[in-house]
């Protein structure tokens, strides 16, 4: 396990958190591709301040896993079976804040969001890319994961990437 960090000072070097975070990306990718064995590199962690888009578009065309904390204002869309497109016949697709999606609901299957999360789009994020989002609650407060893993099935699967 590689760990990576930038101390955030504009003044200082002029490089925005977005251009942080992207050399560190690029640095590692160069490094995995130099000494596969020594570095490899498939997975990148994101704090809240750095899960934008940019990065995540990023991240998506070198081929990485990402994890990374939303912001519950940022949107979402998914499809809701319960609701038909007259036009199309297809489920209708929401538009929603992370924080107001019903994390009670029932899944297809059964379970609730809670325990399987849902699958998502993020607007400029390639729709055939589809991404999981997670509700994860700690004692005192509740963060919304979102990956492009979509081998994870569960919360808890989730939560153990942060574990390593």
């Amino acid at each position: 396990m590689c760990v990576d960090y930038r101390i955030y000072d504009k003044a200082t070097d002029g490089k925005k958190k977005t251009e942080h975070a992207l050399d560190m990306i690029e640095y590692w990718q160069t490094m995995s591709e130099l000494h596969p064995e020594r570095a490899p590199f498939t997975t990148v962690l994101i704090d809240a301040g750095y899960t934008s888009k940019k990065i995540m578009q990023y991240i998506v065309r070198k081929e990485k896993i990402f994890y990374g904390v939303m912001p519950k204002s940022r949107k979402v869309s998914y499809p809701d079976p319960g609701q038909v497109d007259e036009k199309t016949g297809k489920p209708k697709i929401i538009y929603k804040h992370v924080g107001d999606l019903n994390w009670d609901a029932q899944t297809e299957e059964g379970g609730s969001l809670r325990t399987f999360g849902i699958t998502v789009c993020i607007e400029a994020l390639p729709n055939d890319k589809p991404l999981r989002l997670f509700r994860m609650t700690a004692k005192h407060r509740t963060e919304y994961i979102v990956t492009n893993d979509v081998s994870v099935e569960t919360t808890e699967d989730a939560k153990k990437v942060g574990d390593r």
